[in-house]
């Protein structure tokens, strides 16, 4: 659930969705490329826009995204629960027809642990439920990796900004050579020659910091967890 749960689901590059070579989507399920995620995700924050100053975006983006992304998490779950209690009865089926020679008894035992089987389903049903209800609330979470995640998206994307403008200013303005000397000229020729190029795009910059802000609240939500913890989901 953790990595194939999403609603949309990034796959690198540029692909045709008739390809062989892509393997068929999982139910309800979209497979899109990082293009077409950004442009989701602005079409989200621009609808979802309000006073915030530029470069910004507020609460109700966060949530509308993340809503969105694990609105495939309740049919898993409820998938999982389902195959799981139709895997335990075969097998007690199984057992008891093996052990039991006499056909009133097994009728039964068989009875039994019919009724005993749907009162933990019933429980496991009400307890994802409950769950699911969480999972419908405003984002919150104290999760230390959630804030390591995001700062470590922020960090690669001044990186990679950075990156390109180094690379623009080493063909523009230094001919393909960039050779930079230890004194104050040169480092502010490059200063002035970086500050060029790095120009932001207010709405790009609030998009991709949301889109950083949902991949790692996604990976580390308290709904997410706790769904995938095995102690909660178990009911025998």
């Amino acid at each position: 659930m953790r990595d194939n749960g999403q609603k949309r689901k990034v796959v690198s590059g540029e692909f045709n969705k008739g390809s062989e070579s892509i393997e068929p989507e999982e139910e309800g399920q979209l497979l899109v490329t990082e293009r077409e995620m950004r442009d989701w995700v602005k079409e989200i924050y621009i609808n979802s826009r309000g006073r915030e100053l530029p470069g910004n975006y507020n609460h109700v983006l966060m949530s509308e995204l993340f809503h969105i992304q694990s609105s495939r998490w309740h049919t898993i779950a409820d998938d999982h629960l389902t195959a799981l209690y139709s895997e335990i009865q075969a097998f007690v089926e199984a057992v008891l027809n093996h052990i039991t020679r006499d056909s009133q008894i097994l009728a039964e035992l068989l009875e039994i642990t019919k009724l005993s089987l749907q009162k933990s389903k019933h429980a496991a049903d009400e307890e994802l439920s409950k769950l699911c209800q969480d999972e419908k609330q405003q984002p919150i979470t104290y999760n230390h990796y959630y804030i390591d995640n995001v700062q470590n998206a922020r960090q690669e994307s001044t990186r990679n900004l950075i990156k390109k403008a180094m690379s623009e200013a080493s063909a523009h303005d230094w001919n393909g050579k960039l050779h930079i000397s230890n004194n104050t000229v040169d480092a502010e020729k490059l200063l002035t020659s970086l500050q060029k190029r790095i120009i932001v795009d207010m709405d790009v910059q609030a998009c991709t910091e949301a889109l950083a802000g949902l991949s790692a609240y996604y990976r580390a939500s308290p709904p997410l967890k706790t769904l995938c913890d095995a102690n909660r989901l178990r009911w025998l």
